[in-house]
């Protein structure tokens, strides 16, 4: 009962975060499964492998309710007049036909997993139950405000980049035998996790760009000339093409790990990190933009300081460009910096005008 009167943000966010667990655990047991060969091995990783089936299978129950619920409410509102629909739930019908269409991805690929898993492919397994959570991600993106979207966006890019740069670390080594890495890291599981992450990318900044076209051609809505709206506005119009830059940089990553170069796609995965952080930098806050301007002005004191306390000072030159590229970083940081602080003036002065022009109507007699 908790569980059916949770909303359907909460309960898809819960599913993700179950199927997550899973797939770090699987990650674990795939490492068994390559022991198979060794015969004192095989029944402990086929119980293992069956006993993940049936929690997958668990899971695929709670992703088919959760669709029901998700279903029940997109049917409520196909059945009211298109007249009589407020453009909130215009919208939210929108959001919710996206999202049954990644559920029911994601629900294929736990069958498959499922079933795979039985058939102790784990390997196999492991990637389609990736798939399934790449999936759910795809689903919750359809819930979420751009910038909650970015914030998830980066963090799934991060851990892209991590798992790619092992994978091309293992893949340098000349030693023989080489270190033996997570089993389930292969190059078709990072060129599928990279594909899914160029597609959500895209998704994003195509909405933006038509939303930003939208506002621009349609006449002035009420409220929309407001300074939070404009504020918005530019906002969204200064991120939207770093977002652009992200997508064609992930695009690039997924044509090298197609190709099985897995070295070649780590610069342009960094190349979209960045790029989707510095749009993120465009929603922050005053006091975290600060906080971001003075950490990187600590970073470059670090590289270019003094020799007692860091590199030698023949040693220095190679730490340039670095400082060069966090301090030009901070010098565009700064111009917003300054454009939030007199945001935030006016703001002030504006409240302290309207408090003045405020009739006292507390005064009485003549």
């Amino acid at each position: 009962a908790e569980r059916d009167g949770q909303d359907l943000d909460t309960r898809l966010q819960r599913l993700i975060e179950q199927q997550r667990d899973f797939l770090a655990e699987l990650g674990r047991g795939v490492d068994l499964a390559a022991l198979e060969e060794d015969p004192n091995t095989t029944d402990s990783v086929r119980r293992s492998l069956r006993a993940f089936s049936s929690r997958q299978l668990e899971l695929l129950s709670e992703a088919e309710r959760f669709s029901t619920a998700a279903g029940q409410e997109l049917s409520g509102l196909q059945a009211q007049p298109e007249e009589a629909r407020s453009a909130e739930e215009a919208m939210r019908m929108a959001q919710l036909e996206q999202l049954l269409q990644h559920v029911h991805r994601g629900r294929e690929y736990m069958g498959q997993a499922r079933g795979q898993l039985r058939r102790l492919q784990a390997e196999r397994a492991y990637r389609r139950a990736a798939g399934a959570l790449s999936a759910l991600k795809r689903a919750r993106d359809q819930l979420l405000d751009p910038v909650a979207r970015l914030d998830a966006l980066s963090g799934d890019a991060v851990a892209l980049l991590r798992q790619t740069g092992q994978k091309a670390a293992l893949s340098g080594l000349a030693e023989r035998p080489k270190p033996r890495g997570p089993t389930w890291l292969t190059t078709d599981y990072l060129s599928e996790a990279q594909e899914v992450l160029a597609e959500r990318t895209g998704e994003l900044h195509r909405g933006l760009s038509a939303g930003l076209a939208q506002t621009r051609e349609a006449p002035a809505a009420e409220g929309a000339n407001s300074p939070e709206q404009a504020r918005l506005l530019r906002r969204l119009e200064a991120a939207e093409p770093l977002i652009g830059a992200a997508h064609q940089a992930f695009l690039l990553a997924r044509g090298a790990l197609a190709a099985g170069r897995v070295g070649d796609a780590v610069e342009p995965q960094q190349r979209g990190v960045a790029k989707l952080g510095a749009a993120r930098e465009h929603f922050l806050d005053l006091r975290r933009l600060v906080e971001l301007l003075y950490q990187d002005e600590q970073r470059i004191a670090s590289l270019l300081g003094t020799p007692e306390g860091n590199p030698a000072a023949e040693d220095i030159r190679e730490y340039v460009p670095v400082a060069v590229a966090l301090q030009s970083g901070n010098q565009e940081r700064m111009q917003r910096v300054t454009e939030s602080i007199i945001e935030a003036l006016v703001g002030v002065l504006d409240a302290q005008e309207q408090a003045v022009a405020q009739p006292d109507t507390g005064a009485t007699g003549p």
